[in-house]
C-alpha cells in the first residue's frame, strides 16, 4: 500500500491531543436539587438501568479518533497494487480524410474519439493506454499513459487529415507495443471494414451508409478554329443512384467571372458520369485564356462538402514572362513564343536597340551580338559573331559545311538541367534524319563557363546552356547557329526547346496546377526570387528556405488552394496557385479493406498491476463512526 497525498497522515497528530484534552476535562458538574436524599437514590437508580455509564466517555473517545484515522487515511489516498488485473491498451485512430464524413453535424473521427473515451472510462484503474493515429504516416501519439485525464488530452489533439490513411500500416506500431509489453489489448477506432480472421484486435467501427456526391476531375478544351469553349467534368455519386447538376466557374484572364450550369442528369451508383458544357465565344469574351475553372455540384447536402467541388488552375495564373526580343527578322522566334502562351513579348530591331533600364525576366538577341549582357533577366544569343565580356564562351570562328550537318542531342541524362531542357522530346533519334536537326553554318565557339551541353556536332558545342559570369550569375541560353540557316524551326522539336527554355531561363513556379492531396509539387525557384510565401488552404503562412537549390517540394497536405507568392529582388512579384482535391477512394462512405488485422501476443504480452485507490470506502467509514458519536452523545445528554 502506497499513499498519494502522505502529508495527509499528520492529521493522526490530532489523536493524542484528543486523549489529552479528555484527561484533563472536568468530570464534575454542578447541579441545584431539593434533597439529597432524592439526588442519591436517582443516582443509584439511573447506574442500575445503564450499565455503559462507566464507559460513555471511552466509548466517545474512541469513535472520535477513529473519525480522525479515517479522515487522515481518506485525504492521503491509498493505494493497493492488484496484481495483474488491468490492461494495456493500445488505441489505434483511424485519421484518413473518410473520417471527415459527418452525421448529424458529427464527425467520424469526433465519434471515433468518444468511443475511444468510453473503453478508457471503463478500464479498471491502472491501466494504460497508448495512442496511434493511422495517417499518411502511422505516428505514435503517446505510451503507456496512465492518467486518465493526461490521456484524453493526447487524444483531444490529435486531428483527422485530409489525406489517405492505411491502418495497417499502423497496426506495425501496435504489433511493436505488444511484443515489448506495453499492451496487451489493441482498438482499432474506424469506419473502415477488414477481413475476417482478425485476431487479438477489438473493433470501433463508426462507419455507416452515408450519401456522398463529388467531382472528381475537371478540364476545358479551347476550340480556336471554331471558337468554342468545352468544359468538361466528372461526378461521382457513391452507393446510390442520384440526379445531380454541375455549375461550372470561370475566370477569366481579366478577372471577369461567369457561372454556366448544365442541365440535372442521372448518375448510377458508383460510375463516374461525364458533364460537357460547350459554348460559343465571342468578340467580348476571352474563353482562349484563362485562370481558373470550378466544377461545383449545385444544391447537394451530403455527408461530405470537401469534395463537392474541384478547381483547376491555368498557366495564366502564373503571370507571364516579360521578353524584349531583339531581331529583324523575328518571325520563327514570335511564332513559338506565341505558341507556349507563357510570355509577353516586345519586339525591337536590332538597330534600335538600346540598354533599357525596363526589367525583362528574358531578353532574347537574334543575329545580334550586343556590346554588353543585360543587367537583369536571363538572357538567349542567337548566332553570336564576336566576344561579349562575361558572357561564359569565347568566339573562335564561322563554319559552313557543303550540305548541311545534323545535330545530336549530348544524352547528359545526369544533368537535371538537360533533363529540363528536353522535357517532352525525343533525344534518341539518331536513325532517322528527318527528324533531326539540320544547320548549314554554325559559330565555333569555346566554352570557358560550367555549361550543359544540349545539342552537338561531332563533339562540339552548339546549343548551351547555364549561368555565365555576369551580375553574380545569368541564366544563359546559346544557339551557335542562325535559325534561319537550319531546318529547326520547322520541326516539332522548335516549339518544344522553347518552352523548355522559357521554363528554365525564367522558371514559372509551377507547371502542374492540379494535385490529389498527398502528392508532392515540384516548385522552380528563378535567380530573381527574394521570397516565397506559401499561403495554405486554411490561409496559414509560411516562407520557403531559398537557399542555392533552383527546385523545391511542397507537400500538400489540405484540401483547397495553395497560394503561392514570389517577390523578385527587382520589386516584381509574381503569384500562382494550385489546387489539391480530396482524395477519391477516400470518399467512399463505407470503406472496407481486404486484409485482416492480426496482432501476435509474446513473450511480454501480459497485463499490468490494477490500482485501487477510491476513496469511497474511506469517506462511508467516517460517516459512520460521525454518526455512532453523536448517537452516543445524544445517549450522554438525554
Amino acid at each position: 500500500m502506497s499513499f498519494t497525498y502522505p502529508y495527509a497522515l499528520l492529521i493522526l497528530i490530532a489523536i493524542p491531543i484528543l486523549i489529552l484534552i479528555y484527561i484533563l476535562k472536568n468530570k464534575y458538574r454542578e447541579q441545584t436539587t431539593s434533597s439529597t436524599y432524592l439526588w442519591e437514590l436517582s443516582n443509584k437508580f439511573l447506574k442500575k438501568r445503564n450499565p455503559l455509564h462507566r464507559m460513555e466517555h471511552l466509548l466517545s473517545l474512541i469513535l472520535q479518533s477513529l473519525t480522525i484515522a479515517a479522515m487522515a487515511f481518506a485525504l492521503a489516498k491509498p493505494t493497493f497494487i492488484q496484481k495483474g488485473k488491468a490492461d494495456g491498451i493500445a488505441f489505434v485512430l483511424d485519421g484518413s480524410a473518410s473520417m471527415q464524413i459527418e452525421k448529424d453535424g458529427t464527425t467520424r473521427f469526433d465519434e471515433a474519439k468518444a468511443k475511444i473515451k468510453e473503453v478508457e472510462n471503463k478500464a479498471r484503474n491502472g491501466s494504460t493506454f497508448s495512442l496511434i493515429l493511422a495517417g499518411n504516416e502511422p505516428e505514435t501519439v503517446c505510451t503507456s499513459i496512465s492518467d486518465k485525464l493526461q490521456f484524453e488530452r493526447f487524444l483531444d489533439q490529435v486531428e483527422v487529415s485530409d489525406e489517405a490513411a492505411d491502418v495497417q500500416s499502423s497496426m506495425a506500431l501496435a504489433q511493436q507495443m505488444f511484443t515489448e509489453g506495453k499492451a496487451n489489448v489493441c482498438y482499432v477506432a474506424s469506419d473502415k471494414t477488414f477481413a475476417d480472421g482478425s485476431t487479438n484486435v477489438q473493433f470501433l467501427n463508426v462507419g455507416d451508409d452515408a450519401v456522398n456526391n463529388a467531382v472528381t476531375s475537371v478540364s476545358s478544351d479551347y476550340d480556336t478554329t471554331n471558337r468554342k469553349l468545352t468544359l468538361k467534368c466528372s461526378v461521382l455519386s457513391y452507393g446510390r443512384d442520384a440526379n445531380l447538376q454541375v455549375d461550372f466557374l470561370v475566370t477569366k484572364s481579366d478577372g471577369t467571372q461567369q457561372t454556366f450550369r448544365t442541365d440535372t442528369l442521372p448518375c448510377k451508383a458508383d460510375a463516374e458520369f461525364d458533364y460537357e458544357y460547350t459554348l460559343d465565344d465571342d468578340s467580348n469574351s476571352t474563353f482562349s485564356s484563362l485562370t481558373s475553372i470550378e466544377a461545383k455540384l449545385v444544391d447537394n447536402t451530403d455527408s461530405l462538402a470537401l469534395d463537392d467541388s474541384r478547381i483547376v488552375y491555368e498557366n495564366a495564373s502564373t503571370g507571364r514572362s516579360k521578353v524584349l526580343l531583339v531581331s529583324d527578322k523575328p518571325f520563327y522566334l514570335q511564332a513559338a513564343l506565341k505558341a507556349t502562351k507563357l510570355t509577353s513579348v516586345r519586339t525591337v530591331s536590332a538597330s534600335s536597340y538600346t540598354p533599357s533600364s525596363t526589367s525583362y525576366d528574358i531578353t532574347i538577341f537574334d543575329n545580334y551580338t550586343p556590346a554588353e549582357l543585360p543587367t537583369s533577366g536571363a538572357v538567349w544569343l542567337f548566332n553570336p559573331t564576336t566576344d561579349i565580356p562575361d558572357c561564359g564562351f569565347r568566339y573562335q570562328y564561322p563554319q559552313t559545311v557543303d550540305g548541311g550537318v545534323y545535330l545530336d542531342y549530348a544524352q547528359n541524362d545526369n544533368s537535371l538541367i538537360y533533363q529540363q531542357m528536353t522535357r517532352s522530346l525525343n533525344t534518341d533519334n539518331t536513325k532517322d534524319n528527318t527528324k533531326k536537326i539540320l544547320v548549314h553554318t554554325y559559330q565555333r565557339l569555346l566554352m570557358e563557363e560550367s555549361f550543359t551541353t544540349i545539342l552537338t556536332y561531332s563533339n562540339l558545342p552548339v546549343v548551351f546552356a547555364g549561368k555565365n559570369a555576369a551580375h553574380n550569375g545569368q541564366r544563359e541560353v546559346v544557339f551557335a547557329f542562325d535559325l534561319r540557316e537550319s531546318n529547326l524551326p520547322l520541326l516539332y522539336d522548335f516549339p518544344a526547346l522553347v518552352r523548355n527554355f522559357i521554363q528554365y531561363s525564367d522558371p514559372q513556379i509551377v507547371s502542374e496546377f492540379s494535385y490529389t492531396v498527398g502528392d508532392k509539387a515540384q516548385l522552380s525557384i528563378s535567380d530573381k526570387a527574394q521570397s516565397i510565401e506559401i499561403v495554405s488552404p486554411d490561409e496559414k503562412s509560411d516562407y520557403l528556405d531559398l537557399g542555392d537549390s533552383e527546385v523545391s517540394t511542397l507537400e500538400l497536405s489540405e484540401v483547397g488552394t495553395y497560394t503561392i507568392n514570389v517577390v523578385n529582388n527587382d520589386g516584381t512579384t509574381k503569384t500562382a496557385k494550385i489546387f489539391a482535391s480530396f482524395p477519391k477512394e477516400e470518399g467512399k462512405p463505407t470503406p472496407s479493406e481486404d486484409k485482416a488485422l492480426v496482432l501476435t501476443p509474446g513473450a511480454n504480452t501480459k497485463k499490468v498491476d490494477g490500482i485501487f485507490d477510491s476513496i469511497l470506502p474511506w469517506v462511508i467509514a467516517l460517516a459512520v463512526l460521525f454518526m455512532a458519536d453523536w448517537i452516543l452523545y445524544a445517549y450522554e445528554q438525554y
